[in-house]
């Protein structure tokens, strides 16, 4: 699939005020970021964005929801070898970015076939869309503070 270009419109009181959010979506895009800021708004707004362009998305919001990680794992593994559609997924789950990253490395996805967005801001107001992109390993470009990274966090502090 070739990536669909969608523009996201900033919010009114944010710092790029009435300069919209430009993506690049991919077949599979997940969604992530800091509480607040207004990730799943920007998400049903791309969704919409693709249908208005003719190209009908799905959105998966939160996915792993009540689901243990071997679940989310296995259907993400499912989603991935199954595409068919662009997909959105909004997720705070470090199992299914992995999932996403995991096919990357497995060839089941080319790097080009996913996109991993995080945005940062705050009380529903996304003030910095960080676009993060996959090598042919899966590994990430970038790794900016918030995302995914309370396990990372959590062992630090055990281990100290």
């Amino acid at each position: 699939m070739n990536a669909i270009t969608v523009e996201i419109p900033s919010a009114p009181n944010s710092e790029a005020r009435g300069k919209p959010w430009v993506l690049e979506l991919a077949a599979i895009n997940v969604f992530s970021g800091i509480n607040g800021a207004g990730v799943t708004q920007a998400a049903w707004s791309a969704r919409e964005r693709c249908d208005a362009q003719g190209l009908p998305a799905v959105l998966l919001h939160y996915p792993e929801a009540g689901l243990h990680g071997s679940v989310v794992a296995a259907r993400m593994r499912f989603l991935c070898e199954n595409i068919g559609h662009p997909t959105i997924i909004v997720t705070h789950s470090e199992h299914v970015l992995n999932a996403v990253r995991l096919a990357i490395k497995r060839g089941v996805l080319t790097r080009h076939d996913a996109a991993f967005y995080h945005f940062e801001g705050e009380g529903g107001e996304t003030r910095q869309v960080i676009r993060i992109y996959a090598d042919g390993s899966g590994n990430l470009d970038s790794w900016p503070d918030g995302f995914f990274d309370q396990l990372d966090r959590d062992l630090g502090a055990l281990l100290a």
